[in-house]
């Protein structure tokens, strides 16, 4: 029983990152080196494997809803999914948890490893720690952390994508030079090179994240056509005419062919759209528009 678990978890883990290239970033060389020469270089190693997991655990759920992800990049101290931007909400929050639940229940699992096998506690211990240590920091409102993330989606219906970046990206640099800060003050005190490392992180990506930018979606019609050679089911759903563009779109997923039947207020069904209506209305700005006001009216 325990093999056949190990063997599904191993296969879903191939299935989330396929074809997803690891790269490793220069910097993680550097800070390596440094904590082989200083020691500590097992902690170090822990964290990455833990921050790696964490990213596989946001490509688990980013590959549910249809998304392309571009390559996952190890940093010091951490590591970065890449595929630049969501634009569905309620797609964004749910990634953005995954890494943090992901590591959540390695702690739940230390937990339960440091009753079973109290000779090894102070390994489980570690574990515990660091994962605890990336779930927390994550979790803070600044982007593109995950708790940033969940941020500029949560006020992005209210002010605007746009205006929503802004502001998590000025909230963002603050808190960057603060870690800074923090840094060069330890370098008078008990020296503790992660503030820096975390500092001058979070304002480089401050200033070369794009605001334009989203992730590519292998949902589109024009992706599912390979996969209608070998048969693609197709699912109907019932929507509303007042209901937003955006929220209709949360339906799509890779596994199947969506057609959105939308009825008016007594419940009759006056248009039907396909997958690529929906996405020609989002990208061309009506994301927020209700279904039967753009569509209704343009046809």
């Amino acid at each position: 029983m325990r093999v056949l678990t190990q063997v599904k978890i191993v296969k879903t883990l191939k299935k989330a990152t396929n074809k997803i290239p690891l790269t490793i970033h220069p910097a993680f060389i550097a800070v390596l080196l440094y904590y082989v020469v200083f020691g500590n270089v097992f902690a170090f190693i822990v964290i990455s494997s833990l921050a790696l997991i964490h990213e596989v655990g946001h490509a688990i759920i980013a590959g549910r809803y249809g998304y392309k992800l571009k390559k996952i990049r190890l940093l010091p101290f951490g590591a970065e999914l890449c595929g630049n931007d969501l634009f569905v909400p309620a797609h964004e929050i749910k990634i953005a948890i995954a890494g943090p639940a992901t590591n959540f229940t390695i702690c739940l699992l230390c937990f339960s490893l440091m009753w079973l096998f109290p000779c090894y506690y102070a390994l489980w211990q570690l574990i515990f720690d660091c994962s605890l240590t990336l779930c927390l920091f994550n979790l803070l409102p600044f982007f593109p952390l995950d708790g940033g993330r969940v941020f500029v989606a949560l006020i992005s219906a209210r002010v605007g994508r746009d205006n929503s970046l802004k502001t998590a990206k000025i909230l963002t640099f603050l808190f960057g030079l603060v870690l800074l800060i923090l840094f060069v003050i330890s370098l008078f005190s008990v020296f503790n090179l992660s503030f820096g490392i975390m500092g001058i992180s979070l304002i480089l990506s401050v200033l070369f994240i794009s605001p334009n930018s989203k992730y590519e979606r292998f949902t589109k019609s024009s992706a599912k056509q390979k996969k209608l050679q070998t048969g693609l089911l197709q699912k109907h759903i019932a929507i509303s005419c007042s209901a937003s563009i955006i929220s209709a779109f949360s339906n799509v997923d890779a596994r199947s062919q969506t057609v959105f039947c939308v009825q008016n207020e007594n419940g009759k069904e006056i248009i039907r759209l396909s997958e690529s209506d929906i996405e020609t209305a989002i990208t061309s700005g009506a994301a927020y528009k209700k279904i039967g006001e753009y569509f209704v009216k343009n046809h």
